[in-house]
């Protein structure tokens, strides 16, 4: 089955036949899911961005208490999205 990554190449072999594509297959579709899961991340997650997603897990993983949540993080550091104050300490 042919997909659009594949015509790219189709098409990019016919102006250029010397050059090595193979590459670029694996790496547009790579880029291509990657996409995908940023997308049902963002569904799933509430529209978190990516740092912000890594940032509440990197927290998560290190705090000793497992009752961690974004609630709490947001009552001690601040809702970032709406405060351009910098970071309280808890």
């Amino acid at each position: 089955m042919r997909d659009e990554v594949d015509r790219l190449i189709a098409a990019w072999k016919a102006q250029r036949p010397d050059l090595d594509l193979s590459p670029l297959g694996v790496l547009s579709r790579i880029t291509r899911i990657s996409r995908h899961l940023d997308i049902e991340r963002r569904n799933a997650f509430a529209d978190l961005d990516t740092w912000g997603f890594d940032v509440l897990a990197s927290l998560r993983r290190r705090c000793a208490i497992s009752t961690f949540t974004e609630s709490t993080h947001a009552r001690n550091f601040g809702d970032k999205r709406n405060d351009d104050k910098s970071i309280r300490p808890p």
